[in-house]
């Protein structure tokens, strides 16, 4: 089933290759970063599901970052402490890296907002 009638006409159209591209926005946000870039990975209605599911990874991740001094986690110690299952948590990373090939970790998303409009929670990585 094609979902093109649930998101407004004014921020798609088609891409060079056919697919739904996102046209004029500004990827300001966790959420908005990954799901474009699901949807230019596998198309609109995988991409959705894989980008949300990365973009709560990529949150989590950064919560995780910012409660323990900017220390990055090995997937076994971020599993354990957002009580995933190390397999899941192991397969999520694997899909932020297939989203994101330039980046190792999620790391470089601490300090920008979840979603578009919402500010940064000062801590420990971001200004005040």
């Amino acid at each position: 089933m094609f979902l093109a009638h649930r998101v407004p006409e004014a921020l798609w159209c088609p891409g060079v290759s056919g697919r739904m591209g996102v046209m004029g926005r500004d990827r300001s946000s966790i959420v908005e970063r990954c799901v474009d870039a699901g949807i230019e990975r596998y198309g609109v209605v995988k991409g959705a599901r894989v980008g949300g599911r990365v973009a709560l990874f990529v949150w989590q991740w950064c919560q995780y970052v910012e409660a323990h001094d900017g220390s990055d986690p090995t997937h076994i110690e971020f599993a354990q402490w957002a009580l995933r299952n190390r397999q899941q948590t192991y397969e999520t990373l694997a899909e932020f890296r297939d989203l994101f090939p330039e980046y190792e970790t999620p790391r470089v998303f601490v300090g920008v907002p979840l979603r578009r409009g919402d500010r940064p929670v000062p801590g420990i990585l971001t200004p005040a």
